[in-house]
């Protein structure tokens, strides 16, 4: 465990980012890493607020993970004994996507593939494929990590959005600033990208007051009229409660995404073209 966080914080660009990718929270990734220099000194170290593992842990990391891929063959060999297509196959996605997307599909996918039981994990946290975590996943960042297979097979668009009651006792937000304005923000790091590139600065230089770790939670703080807030355009344009501050916006890829070792499985075949052509045909919804 403390060998996996510190592949964490040094694979994340903060602390928090790393919390996010374990499922943790940020005290607990010091508590590790301070564990992980008591028991092990030497693993890493800290240049200007982030961490570079040493060469000792740069091997450690390496043997983690053959370990991990490792684990990963064994459980596909496992879970592939059959020939046939029958079996669980766990897929995640963004918590904001499934009850707006993927939940009004599956029933018809489960019709036309009885022998297939789906588990589905809605959450923002980037379960770990690589682990075997997950066997399919719909996100909108490429994998960095060697095993995976990805296609991008839609995008997403998003925008900043307020409250109608925010708005009337704050006034409008003006282009390229949140002067004199409250953000609602995501504790994994800020929305940028084309089209809302300056926004990062920006809120650098506001104040916070809220961080969620899912659309849907950043949405309901909006509406609650607690700040200004980038919202993907799926959840955010039909909301009667919210108004779109500003015509900026981003438009972000969206991959699916599968381990190496079970995409030759008939069931995870199944669920990867039935994911992609959903996403590639709600297109229109989910970038209008």
């Amino acid at each position: 465990m403390l060998i996996r966080t510190l592949a964490a914080a040094c694979g994340a660009r903060s602390m928090t980012a790393a919390a996010h990718t374990l499922g943790v929270d940020k005290a607990t990734v010091s508590r590790r890493l301070a564990a992980l220099e008591r028991s092990r000194p030497g693993m890493f170290e800290r240049r200007g607020g982030h961490l570079s593992p040493t060469a000792a842990g740069s091997r450690a990391l390496e043997a983690l993970a053959d370990i991990e891929r490792g684990e990963s063959r064994l459980r596909a060999e496992l879970s592939a004994g059959s020939t046939t297509s029958r079996g669980i196959v766990r897929l995640t996605a963004p918590a904001f996507l499934a009850p707006a997307l993927l939940l009004p599909a599956l029933p018809d996918f489960l019709t036309r593939h009885p022998e297939i039981d789906v588990s589905l994990l809605a959450t923002s946290r980037l379960v770990d494929l690589a682990r075997g975590d997950a066997d399919v996943a719909i996100r909108n960042l490429p994998p960095t990590t060697p095993g995976l297979a990805a296609r991008r097979v839609s995008c997403i668009a998003l925008g900043l959005y307020a409250s109608h009651r925010y708005l009337a006792r704050r006034g409008p937000v003006l282009p390229g600033t949140l002067d004199g304005h409250d953000f609602v923000d995501y504790d994994f790091g800020t929305i940028g990208g084309p089209g809302l590139e300056w926004l990062p600065a920006a809120v650098r230089r506001t104040r916070v007051v809220f961080r969620g770790d899912d659309a849907a939670l950043v949405a309901d703080a909006t509406r609650a009229g607690l700040g200004v807030a980038a919202l993907p355009r799926l959840i955010a344009d039909g909301d009667r409660e919210l108004v779109r501050a500003l015509a900026d916006q981003t438009v972000a890829p969206i991959y699916v995404i599968v381990r190496d070792e079970v995409r030759r499985l008939a069931r995870v075949r199944a669920v990867v073209t039935w994911a992609s052509e959903l996403l590639a045909a709600a297109t229109r919804r989910l970038a209008p």
